[in-house]
């Protein structure tokens, strides 16, 4: 079909082009060459009638001087041989007939001096008769235009063969002409959709020495520097393959090593964090409780690099699997706040924590990885504010259909007062062992794994983590994941009261309109 189409396109286009060239010569020659030959035999015509009333004046001169009638009707022999002759008539100087003839409908008022005049069906001639240049009479005769008629007609058949000829012939050139210039194009056209397949052996057959040969050649040019290039782009292929499985085998190592060792690493870690609190409930001197609490926080800073490095060689191994189990996003949120409530109370900052009223009471999902994203995001936006207030804000955008499964979408904004992070450090911010600052590490602390990690747990719940931040003024990190609906969703009531959870920070309840929050001072702190 492809080949019919592009065939029919090709040589359709050139036939229908020489053909309207070659009908438009030929209507041409049947309009213009019929017209000219009838102008042309008319003016014959005229010519010839005009020369023999001329020498008829002549002949009839004499008898006509000497009023000698017999002597003017032989001078008329001659011009009444004449086949399309249909009268003739010689007037004296009075507009007598001397000899001759004139129709009755001819009236000698209409008969101008020395005039030729082609009326319809009619040519009609006048000469006036002189002797020694003197006027003595007029001659007037009138010749069938039937000679002129079938001269054009026959003049019409002539051209309308020439032009039948001339479109058969033109027709049948037209046609090759069209088929000779789209083969090779079709040909050209068969072979690219055979190279487009796949197929680089083939070739088109370059012939000619015109535009498409040439064609053809840089064509089959192509195609062989296109095979040449597609064997070694597969040779390439091939070798990446290899160091691809091999960097996939690495890389797997890499992560069971990680994942071997800090399991390894942290069962002796938790030992020391426990030894460590059991010797400071000991009675210890001021200088031995310094040493044991160095050791406590040292080595729960250490088990805590551990833990996500473990996670980090799960995601990074696909061997991170979710749990579902009924949970409340609002004590979620609480316990969250919990865990980093006692260095944000040391720092002087606010916690509050603000909740939509559409968010639902309970939803089915991983609430541990949930609460360990919040923990993260809240732990850096402590780390990275020295004043002011972290604010937690829940909220709910809507219900999807999943899988057949009605899915709550749940955002959750961690919104601090801190540094803030230029529009240039947040390309790399989500990569492993990145941090927006390379003094950052130093400064502050960390390994760079935490939004990594919260990242690919949020991605794995079916949404992801997202920053607004301005530098100097503070960021939002707003992690979107996708829960469970349960059978009979309720939502907390626009009317509850806030929950002041302890000094240091608040938890508070708000509709669009309003938002409460606890009234103690970070100074009550516990």
């Amino acid at each position: 079909m492809m080949k019919l189409a592009i065939a029919t396109g090709i040589q359709a286009r050139l036939t229908a082009g020489a053909a309207i060239l070659v009908a438009g010569i030929a209507i041409f020659v049947y309009a213009y060459f019929p017209a000219a030959f009838e102008k042309s035999a008319e003016r014959g015509a005229l010519e010839k009638a005009s020369a023999v009333v001329h020498m008829t004046a002549f002949s009839v001169s004499p008898g006509l001087y000497f009023e000698d009638a017999s002597s003017v009707d032989e001078a008329l022999e001659a011009i009444r041989s004449m086949d399309d002759l249909r009268f003739v008539a010689i007037l004296d100087a009075e507009g007598r007939i001397v000899a001759g003839r004139l129709p009755g409908d001819l009236s000698l008022d209409d008969l101008p001096a020395d005039q030729t005049v082609l009326k319809t069906g009619e040519l009609l001639v006048t000469k006036t008769v002189l002797a020694q240049g003197v006027e003595i009479g007029q001659i007037v005769a009138g010749f069938s235009t039937r000679f002129i008629q079938a001269n054009a007609a026959q003049s019409r058949r002539a051209v309308a063969i020439v032009a039948l000829v001339l479109l058969v012939f033109g027709g049948i050139l037209a046609i090759g002409l069209g088929a000779f210039i789209a083969r090779p194009i079709v040909r050209i056209r068969e072979t690219a959709t055979g190279v487009a397949a796949g197929d680089l052996s083939l070739r088109v057959s370059a012939t000619g020495s015109g535009e498409i040969g040439e064609l053809a050649r840089s064509f089959n040019h192509m195609v062989t520097s296109l095979s040449s290039a597609h064997g070694e782009i597969s040779a390439q292929n091939d070798a990446l393959l290899v160091a691809r499985d091999a960097a996939e085998m690495a890389t797997r190592a890499k992560s069971e090593f990680l994942a071997n060792m800090s399991h390894e690493i942290r069962t002796p870690m938790n030992a020391i964090v426990g030894m460590s609190e059991l010797m400071m409930d000991t009675a210890l001197t001021p200088e031995q409780s310094e040493f044991a609490s160095i050791i406590r926080s040292s080595s729960n800073h250490l088990l805590t690099i551990i833990n996500e490095i473990l996670d980090f060689s799960e995601i990074e191994s696909g061997h991170l699997e979710l749990e579902t189990v009924r949970f409340s996003p609002r004590e979620c949120a609480e316990q969250a706040i919990d865990l980093v409530s006692g260095r944000a109370s040391e720092k002087g900052l606010e916690l509050v924590l603000e909740l939509d009223d559409n968010v639902p009471e309970e939803v089915m999902g991983d609430n541990v990885r949930l609460r360990q994203i919040l923990v993260n995001l809240l732990a850096n936006a402590v780390k990275f504010t020295e004043r002011g207030e972290i604010h937690v804000r829940v909220r709910s955008d809507g219900i999807v259909e999943d899988e057949g499964n009605r899915m709550h979408q749940l955002v959750f904004d961690v919104r601090d007062t801190g540094i803030g992070i230029p529009v240039d450090r947040r390309a790399h911010l989500f990569d492993a062992f990145a941090q927006a600052d390379t003094s950052a590490s130093r400064e502050y602390g960390g390994t760079g794994l935490g939004l990594t990690i919260s990242d690919q747990l949020a991605k794995a719940m079916g949404g992801g983590l997202s920053l607004e931040s301005t530098p100097g003024t503070g960021s939002t990190f707003s992690v979107k994941v996708r829960m469970k609906a349960r059978r009979n969703d309720g939502h907390y009531s626009r009317n509850r009261s806030p929950v002041d959870r302890s000094g240091s920070w608040h938890v508070g309840h708000s509709s669009r309109e309003s938002r409460a929050r606890g009234n103690r001072s970070p100074s009550a702190a516990r």
